[in-house]
C-alpha cells in the first residue's frame, strides 16, 4: 500500500513540473486564425489584414456612426480584376423594445471604397457575421489627390430613433482585402516630385539609388548633396535613398529601383542609353545656355515600372542649378511636364520661412470642413528657422463657422501647439455666423524646426436622429483665411547649445551663416561620398528650406575664405584628413599623427579599440578658421566607422543618445562625453583589451541572443522533465512488478 502511495505522489509531482511548461509551450503555437482562410496560397502576397492597413477593432454606435480606412498602395498599380473586401463583424441590440433572437429592422451597414457603395447589410439579427465582398475595378481607382485608397463603413439605424433599442456593430480586426494587381508606367511628371520615387505608404518602404559619376567634381557632389537633402525635405526623411557611384550600379540595381542620376552629361554615359525628351549628343544637351542646368524624368527602359530623374547640366555649373531646383522641391516646368530648365538660383533662405504673419492658405492648406459626429481633428505644419524664436506678440487669427443644428453645451474646439494646450472656444448661437477669435500663443509654446499646430473640433448634434439620410446636419469648418502672426527674434537662449551633438542639425544652420553649410570630403572615397549623401538627407529633412545652401570642397583643394564664412561638416578617417592632426588644441578628442584613434590629452579618458572592430566618432567644435562659427567631425576608424558615425545623426532608437562634443559609436550604443566637463573613466585604447564602460544602450546582438536563449529554454525544460519521469518510471517497473506478483499469489490463496 505504501509503495502504490509513493508512486501516485511521484506521478502527481511529475504532473505539476510538466504541466506549466506544456502551457507555455502551447501559448507560443501560431494562431490558426491568423492568416485569412478563403484566399489560396498564391494569392497570400495580395492579401492586406486590416491591422496593416492601421485598421484596429472599431465599434459603431447607432443610430449613425462611421468609419474609414484611409491608405497608398503604390500609384503604378492597375487593378484589372476585382478585388474583395472579406468583411467580418458582431451585431448586437439592446433596450426595452428588444428582445433577444427576435428579428427587426435594425438599420444598414453600408461599406464604400473610394466613395463607391459596394455592399449594404441589413443589420436584423444579433450574433456574428462574415461576407465576401466584390469590389469592381473602378471602385478600386481613387479620386484623392494624393492617390489613397479610402474603405467607409456607414452605419444608420432610423428605426432606433423612434423605438427604444440601440445598435452596436463591431468591425473584427480579421477582415481583410484581397487586392490583385497590375503594374503600369510611372506618370513622368516633374511638378509631382516626390511622386513617383515617393508617396506616403504605412504598407511598403520606397526606396531609390542616386548614382553619381565615378570621379564627380566637386561641383557634381554639391549637387548629389543638394539632391539628397531636397528629397529628405520632400519625403519627410521617409525614403530609402542609397547612393552609389555609377561604375559600382549592379544591373539589378537598375533594372529593379527608380533611378536619380546626378552629374554632368558627360561623366554618366547612362543617360545615353535613356530616351530623354531635351536628347543628348556628342555628351553634351542642346541648351539655349552652356550653363543653364536641366531637369528630365523618363520611364526606365529597363523596368516599365520604374522612372528615372536626371538631374543634369553641360558644366559644373549648370548640375548645381539642376541639384539647386531639388533642393527646393518646386519644379517649374514649361511646354511639357516631363522637363524643365534652371537658369539661376538664389542663396538666401526663401522669404516664407521669416514671415511673420502666414495664412493657412499660405501654409497650403485649403478649407477644412469636419462632418462627423464627436471629435475631428485638422493639423497644420510651420517652420521657425534655427536660431530664431517668437516674441510674446505671437497670436493665432481664426476663421470659422458651424452647424446651427449642434448641442452648444458639448460643441467646440480646441487649440493644441506642439501637444500643449493653448485655449478652446465654445460654440454657441453666436458663432454658427463666421466668427473670428484671436488666441495669444506663448512663445515657450513654440520651438525651431517643424511646428505643429492642432485643432480639435468636438461636434455634438442637437438631436443624433436628424438628417439621417445626407449626414450634413453636423459640421464645423476652420477657414484657409485664418494666419499665423509670428514675429520673429533671435533666440539668445540657444547658444549655449550650439556645440551640443543633441542640437544637430539645426546647431549648424544658425547665426550668420544663414544656412550656409560647406561639406568637406576626401577626394577617390565613393563610400565616405554615401554618407555624406545621407547625412545631407538629415539635414534635409530636418531643415527644410533653412539649408540654404550647400557647397562641398574636397580636404586638399580647401577654399579658406568660404570656410571661414560657413559651418562646416567634415567627413572621413582621420587619414584621409591630415588637416585635423594639426588641431589638437581645437578638437574635442584629437588625434596623434597617422593615427585612426582619438586620444585625450590630459589622460582622463583613455580610448580602447580592438583589431578589427568598428567604431565611428562625432565631434563638434569651434571652427578653427574663424571665430563664431562650428564645425562637425563624422569620422571612425575605418570607413565603415565613418558610416556608423553617419547614422547616428539619422534618427532611430539611439538618435537621443547624442549629447555633448564628443560621441563614440560601436555596433548598438552611442557613449556621448564632454570635453568641457571630464570624468574619470576608460572607455576605448589602442589594441589590448577592452575595459569595461556601463554602455548606453543593448546591443541588438545582445537582444538576439537573449531571445535565442528564451527559445531553446522551454523545449529543454520540456525535454529535461519528461527524461526524469522516465527515469522515475524506469526506477519503479521492477517494484510494480515485484506488487503484482505478491497481489497474484495472494489471489491463489484466497482461492
Amino acid at each position: 500500500m505504501k509503495k502504490r502511495i509513493l508512486f501516485g505522489w511521484m506521478i502527481i509531482f511529475s504532473l505539476l513540473i510538466s504541466s506549466p511548461v506544456l502551457a507555455q509551450t502551447e501559448a507560443q503555437e501560431p494562431d490558426p486564425t491568423a492568416t485569412p482562410s478563403a484566399a489560396t496560397a498564391a494569392d497570400q502576397e495580395d492579401i492586406y489584414t486590416f491591422p496593416i492597413l492601421g485598421f484596429t477593432e472599431t465599434r459603431l454606435i447607432g443610430p449613425f456612426d462611421s468609419a474609414g480606412i484611409q491608405v497608398s498602395f503604390p500609384e503604378e498599380w492597375t487593378y484589372p480584376n476585382d478585388g474583395r473586401l472579406h468583411l467580418e463583424y458582431t451585431l448586437a441590440f439592446f433596450g426595452q423594445n428588444y428582445v433577444a433572437g427576435q428579428g427587426l429592422i435594425g438599420g444598414v451597414l453600408d461599406v464604400e471604397v473610394n466613395g463607391t457603395v459596394v455592399a449594404s447589410f441589413s443589420l436584423s439579427q444579433d450574433g456574428d457575421f462574415s461576407s465576401d465582398i466584390r469590389i469592381p475595378p473602378s471602385a478600386l481607382v481613387s479620386d484623392r489627390t494624393d492617390g489613397r485608397m479610402q474603405i467607409t463603413f456607414n452605419l444608420v439605424s432610423e428605426e432606433s430613433c423612434v423605438r427604444d433599442f440601440d445598435v452596436n456593430l463591431v468591425i473584427k480586426e480579421s477582415s481583410y482585402i484581397y487586392l490583385p494587381h497590375g503594374s503600369s508606367s510611372p506618370e513622368t511628371d516633374l511638378t509631382l516630385l516626390p511622386r513617383p520615387f515617393y508617396q506616403p505608404s504605412a504598407l511598403f518602404d520606397r526606396t531609390a539609388l542616386l548614382v553619381m559619376p565615378q570621379d564627380p567634381s566637386a561641383a557634381e557632389l554639391q549637387a548629389v548633396m543638394d539632391v539628397s537633402a531636397g528629397f529628405g525635405s520632400l519625403t519627410g526623411g521617409n525614403l530609402i535613398l542609397t547612393t552609389v557611384t555609377v561604375d559600382n550600379l549592379t544591373n539589378t540595381q537598375r533594372n529593379a529601383e527608380n533611378l536619380i542620376l546626378v552629374g554632368k552629361a558627360a561623366s554618366l554615359n547612362l543617360i545615353n542609353n535613356l530616351d530623354l525628351p531635351v536628347a543628348i549628343s556628342a555628351s553634351k544637351f542642346a541648351l539655349n545656355d552652356e550653363n543653364d542646368g536641366i531637369l528630365q524624368m523618363v520611364v526606365s527602359p529597363w523596368n516599365k515600372a520604374r522612372a528615372i530623374l536626371v538631374v543634369s547640366g553641360n558644366s559644373d555649373e549648370g548640375v548645381i542649378k539642376a541639384g539647386q531646383a531639388i533642393k527646393y522641391g518646386t519644379v517649374l516646368t514649361t511646354t511639357a511636364n516631363d522637363v524643365a530648365m534652371v537658369e539661376s538660383y538664389r542663396t538666401e533662405a526663401s522669404a516664407p520661412l521669416a514671415a511673420t504673419d502666414r495664412t493657412f492658405a499660405d501654409l497650403g492648406y485649403e478649407d477644412r470642413n469636419m462632418r462627423s459626429s464627436g471629435t475631428n481633428y485638422a493639423y497644420y505644419q510651420f517652420y521657425i528657422p534655427p536660431g530664431q524664436t517668437v516674441s510674446s506678440d505671437a497670436y493665432l487669427n481664426l476663421f470659422f463657422s458651424h452647424s446651427a443644428m449642434l448641442n452648444f453645451n458639448n460643441s467646440g474646439m480646441t487649440v493644441i501647439l506642439n501637444g500643449r494646450v493653448i485655449s478652446s472656444v465654445q460654440f454657441s448661437e453666436t458663432t454658427t455666423q463666421l466668427t473670428e477669435v484671436q488666441i495669444s500663443l506663448p512663445p515657450s509654446a513654440f520651438i525651431q524646426g517643424t511646428n505643429e499646430l492642432q485643432i480639435q473640433v468636438q461636434i455634438i448634434p442637437y438631436d443624433s436622429c436628424t438628417d439621417l439620410t445626407n449626414f450634413i446636419s453636423a459640421w464645423a469648418t476652420v477657414f484657409s483665411d485664418s494666419s499665423l502672426h509670428l514675429p520673429l527674434v533671435t533666440d539668445t537662449g540657444g547658444a549655449a547649445d550650439t556645440l551640443n551633438l543633441s542640437g544637430f542639425p539645426e546647431n549648424l544652420a544658425v547665426g550668420d551663416v544663414q544656412g550656409n553649410i560647406t561639406f568637406v570630403l576626401p577626394p577617390n572615397t565613393p563610400a565616405v561620398w554615401q554618407t555624406a549623401s545621407a547625412v545631407a538627407f538629415t539635414m534635409g529633412n530636418q531643415l527644410d528650406n533653412a539649408l540654404s545652401q550647400i557647397s562641398v570642397q574636397f580636404v586638399n583643394d580647401l577654399d579658406l575664405k568660404e570656410l571661414a564664412a560657413n559651418n562646416v561638416v567634415l567627413l572621413g578617417k582621420p587619414s584621409q584628413l591630415p588637416v585635423i592632426y594639426d588641431w589638437s588644441d581645437t578638437l574635442p578628442a584629437p588625434f596623434s599623427a597617422g593615427s585612426e584613434v582619438p586620444y585625450d590629452p590630459a589622460s582622463r579618458i583613455v580610448y580602447r579599440v580592438v583589431e578589427g572592430s568598428t567604431v565611428g566618432y562625432l565631434e563638434l567644435f569651434n571652427s578653427p578658421w574663424a571665430n563664431g562659427k562650428s564645425v562637425l567631425l563624422v569620422s571612425g576608424n575605418s570607413e565603415n566607422g565613418v558610416a556608423l558615425a553617419g547614422s547616428a545623426l539619422g534618427g532611430g532608437d539611439l538618435r537621443g543618445s547624442l549629447a555633448g562634443n564628443f560621441a563614440i559609436i560601436s555596433s548598438g550604443q552611442i557613449v556621448s562625453l564632454d570635453s568641457r566637463y571630464p570624468v574619470d573613466s576608460q572607455l576605448l585604447a589602442a589594441g589590448g583589451e577592452t575595459a569595461v564602460q556601463e554602455p548606453a544602450a543593448q546591443s541588438p546582438l545582445a537582444s538576439e541572443v537573449q531571445k535565442a536563449n528564451r527559445a531553446w529554454m522551454i523545449p529543454a525544460i520540456l525535454l529535461i522533465t519528461m527524461l526524469t519521469v522516465a527515469v522515475i518510471l524506469i526506477k519503479l517497473m521492477p517494484v510494480l512488478k515485484k506488487e503484482k506478483k505478491e497481489n497474484q499469489e495472494e489471489d491463489k490463496d484466497s482461492k
